[in-house]
C-alpha cells in the first residue's frame, strides 16, 4: 500500500510538470519553466503567478480582488450603513468566539499533555508503559449515509488525532486532503471577507500544494492592519476559524435535518433501509468479493432483520459481538443426526474438521453429545420442509432441534447480489461465512444510500458524507 502511495505522488508530480512544460510552450507568459534545476521559476501578470519547485506548488491571483472592492463598495455607502453595522456585530461574536476556542484548546492541549507523560511516566500496577492512545476511527459517513462509531480508548476522551493507517483507515488519506484544503479555503474565505469589511486591501489570494499536502492563503496590506485599532483587527483575525465554526454548525444542521439525505434521493439514489443495507465496497483480496460485490442489498444476518431506521448500527454491533441475538435452530431427524460423527465436537480435532468442512452442532437444549454435520445443507441448502425451532418441543417427534455450538465461528448473510436484474427482493442468496464475524465488518462497507439507476455509482453518497465528516470535525 505505501509503495503505491510512493507511486500516485510519484506520478501526480510529474504530470504537474508535463503539464507545466506544455502550457509554458504555449503560453509563456502563464506557465513557465525553472531557468535552472536548483532555482524554481517565477512569471507575474497582474492577475496570475505561479512559482513551481520539484515538489512544491504555488498558484496565486489577484482574479477575486474586483468582487472584494465590489462588497467593499456596497458596504461603505450611506445606505447600507445598517447592514455594515450588523455585519460588523456578527464578527465580533466570532472574535469573542475565537478567544473562548483558543483558551479552551490550550487548556485540552495542557490536559492531554499531562494525561500523555502521566501515563508514560507512572504507569499503573508497576506495568510497562504502552502507548494505547491512539485509537481506529472507522469510516462514518452518517452526513450522508450512516457509518460506525469507534470506541475511544481511555486516552483519547481531550484529543484524537487524525493519523490516515493509525487512527483513520489510509484510504480516506485522499479525502482527508480534500476535507483539509476546503477547510482552509472556508478559513481563508473568513480572513478575506472580515478584511474587506474593515477596509482592508486584499492583495491576492492564492493556493499551494506541498508534496501531497495542499493549502489556501490570502495577502492582506500590512500598511492598512497596523492602521486598525484592536478590535476589527481582532475581527480579521479571528474571521477565519468563525467561518469554520459556522460550516460545521450549517453542516451538523443539514444531517440532523435529513436534508442531505432528500438531495441524494433527488439525484436518483434511494434509501434502502427498510429491508437492507447496500455494499458499498469490499476490501481487495478479501474472499467475500468473490460471492458479494459493490451493489448488493445485505437483508439479514443470520435471523438479524436488517430493515430498519438504523440499519447500518446494527450491522455494526452485531459483527463487533456488542450485541448478542440468539438465532433459532433447526428440525432434523433425532435417529440421523445420532449416527453422525462427533470427532470435531471434541476440541482435540480442529484440523480434521476443517478438512472436511464440518461443524459442531448439538441439540439446543444440550442433552447428548454434538455431532458434525455439513453447514452448507443446514444452514444454507435448507429444504423448504424444514422447520426451524427454538427448542426440540416445536419440531416433530421423531426430529431434534439442533444450533451450531457456540465455539464455531459461523455467519449466514441472506442478500441480493444483482437488485437492478432481480428485481429488488426477488433471487435472494445465502452465504456461509466461517471466521469471526469482525472480519466481515473490517472488509465489507456497507451504507443505505444506493443508486436508483444503472449509471450512479455505488460509493459516491458514502464517500461524500466521509469527507463532510471529516470536513465537520470540531
Amino acid at each position: 500500500m505505501f509503495l503505491n502511495l510512493v507511486a500516485i505522488v510519484a506520478l501526480l508530480w510529474l504530470a504537474i510538470h508535463g503539464l507545466h512544460k506544455i502550457f509554458r510552450s504555449r503560453r509563456r507568459d502563464v506557465l513557465p519553466l525553472p531557468t535552472s534545476s536548483d532555482r524554481p521559476s517565477r512569471v507575474s501578470t497582474t492577475a496570475f503567478s505561479l512559482f513551481l519547485q520539484p515538489v512544491y506548488l504555488r498558484i496565486e491571483s489577484t482574479g477575486l480582488n474586483a468582487r472584494l472592492e465590489t462588497l467593499a463598495t456596497y458596504l461603505s455607502d450611506r445606505k447600507n450603513v445598517n447592514v455594515r453595522r450588523l455585519v460588523k456585530r456578527v464578527y465580533d461574536v466570532g472574535a469573542v468566539l475565537g478567544v473562548f476556542g483558543l483558551a479552551l484548546a490550550l487548556a485540552a492541549l495542557t490536559y492531554a499533555t499531562g494525561e500523555t507523560l502521566f501515563s508514560v511516566l507512572a504507569p499503573a500496577n508497576g506495568t510497562s508503559p504502552t502507548f494505547n492512545n491512539l485509537t481506529k476511527r472507522s469510516s462514518s459517513d452518517s452526513a450522508f449515509a450512516e457509518g460506525t462509531t469507534p470506541q475511544a480508548s481511555s486516552y483519547s476522551r481531550v484529543i484524537n488525532p487524525i493519523i490516515p493507517g493509525v487512527t483513520v483507515p489510509l484510504s480516506h488519506l485522499s479525502i482527508l486532503l480534500v476535507a483539509l484544503f476546503w477547510n482552509q479555503i472556508v478559513h481563508e474565505a473568513g480572513h478575506a471577507i472580515a478584511a474587506t469589511i474593515e477596509t482592508v486591501d486584499v492583495l491576492s489570494v492564492g493556493a499551494s500544494l506541498y508534496v501531497v499536502l495542499p493549502s489556501a492563503f490570502v495577502k492582506l496590506s500590512s500598511s492598512n492592519m497596523e492602521l486598525l485599532s484592536p478590535r476589527p483587527r481582532l475581527r480579521i483575525i479571528a474571521a477565519g476559524a468563525f467561518h469554520n465554526l459556522l460550516t460545521w454548525f450549517l453542516l451538523t444542521m443539514l444531517v440532523s435535518s435529513g436534508l442531505g439525505r432528500t438531495l441524494w434521493t433527488l439525484v436518483g439514489y434511494r434509501d434502502v433501509s427498510t429491508y437492507a443495507v447496500g455494499v458499498t465496497g469490499v476490501e481487495d483480496g478479501s474472499d467475500l468479493g468473490e460471492y458479494i460485490a459493490p451493489g448488493a442489498l445485505i437483508t439479514k444476518l443470520d435471523d438479524v432483520s436488517l430493515g430498519s431506521s438504523n440499519s447500518v448500527d446494527v450491522w455494526t454491533a452485531y459483527l463487533a459481538g456488542t450485541v448478542e441475538h440468539r438465532s433459532t435452530g433447526w428440525c432434523i431427524s433425532e435417529d440421523w443426526y445420532l449416527a453422525r460423527p462427533t470427532a470435531c465436537c471434541e476440541g482435540s480435532a480442529d484440523a480434521s474438521k476443517a478438512a472436511s468442512q464440518l461443524a459442531c452442532f448439538r441439540p439446543s437444549d444440550g442433552s447428548t453429545v454434538g455431532r458434525c454435520l455439513d453447514p452448507l445443507s443446514i444452514m444454507v441448502q435448507e429444504p423448504a420442509s424444514q422447520r426451524r425451532c427454538a427448542v426440540s418441543s416445536d419440531c416433530d417427534s421423531h426430529a431434534t432441534c439442533i444450533t451450531p455450538d457456540k465455539d464455531e465461528t459461523l455467519l449466514r448473510l441472506t442478500f441480493i447480489p444483482e437488485p437492478f436484474k432481480s428485481g429488488e427482493k426477488d433471487a435472494t442468496q445465502m452465504l456461509l461465512w466461517r471466521g469471526p464475524r469482525v472480519e466481515v465488518l473490517e472488509q465489507v462497507r456497507v451504507g443505505t444510500l444506493m443508486p436508483g439507476r444503472f449509471y450512479l455509482p455505488v460509493g459516491v453518497p458514502g464517500l461524500v458524507g466521509v469527507c463532510i465528516e471529516y470536513i465537520s470535525r470540531p
